[in-house]
């Protein structure tokens, strides 16, 4: 039994390695200048195959942005949290496994969801008033995602009411902000239910 939780400890130690490869091997992407050096070359050849798994995925691509690589963080994760269990207690738990999904779902998928909803609310409420072009164009890329969203709040909150705009963008945001919270304290008691009881 100690010779099985050392490898598992082993695999859980390789795995966070390579997760930490292909965080820099993503960081890179981001500075052209870093394209064709070696280094930049060498994690290429490590991380592609792996990350290429995810890229086929086109929900998780919105126009330039590629959020394929969170799908692989999410695999790598859970499969390093298993390793790491299994190298501790010997065994694992199938609510443990659960558990360690919902975990790694709501970490990298849900809660940045919030986050990313969040912060186009707050952008559009600090320029709802602004007339410059700049304004003009943000919102007319960001107002038809967020048109159902907003326009659930109007008819739940202010039907028949005459409200200025900003009014019904941030209620849209104190309320998006307000279940994401209350979401995430969910999600802890579960994640925390399932991994700990």
């Amino acid at each position: 039994m100690e010779f099985f939780k050392a490898i598992c400890q082993l695999i859980s130690s390789l795995l966070g390695i390579y997760s930490l490869l292909l965080g820099v091997r993503i960081m890179l992407t981001w500075f052209p200048a870093m394209r064709g050096n070696s280094l930049t070359e060498y994690l290429r050849k490590i991380t592609d195959p792996f990350l290429n798994m995810f890229r086929s995925i086109k929900v998780l691509r919105i126009g330039m942005l590629d959020l394929s690589p969170l799908l692989g963080f999410l695999l790598l994760n859970l499969l390093k949290s298993i390793f790491t269990i299994l190298g501790y207690q010997g065994t694992i738990q199938l609510k443990q496994i659960l558990g360690l999904i919902i975990q790694g779902l709501w970490s990298y998928l849900g809660s940045y969801a919030f986050v990313i909803v969040g912060v186009i609310l707050l952008v559009r409420l600090l320029i709802t008033d602004n007339v410059s072009p700049t304004a003009a164009g943000i919102k007319n890329s960001v107002d038809p995602k967020l048109e159902p969203y907003v326009r659930w709040v109007y008819r739940s909150f202010f039907k028949g009411r005459a409200v200025n705009e900003k009014k019904v963008v941030a209620t849209a945001f104190a309320i998006e902000a307000g279940l994401g919270i209350i979401l995430n304290l969910i999600m802890k008691a579960l994640i925390n239910a399932l991994l700990y009881a």
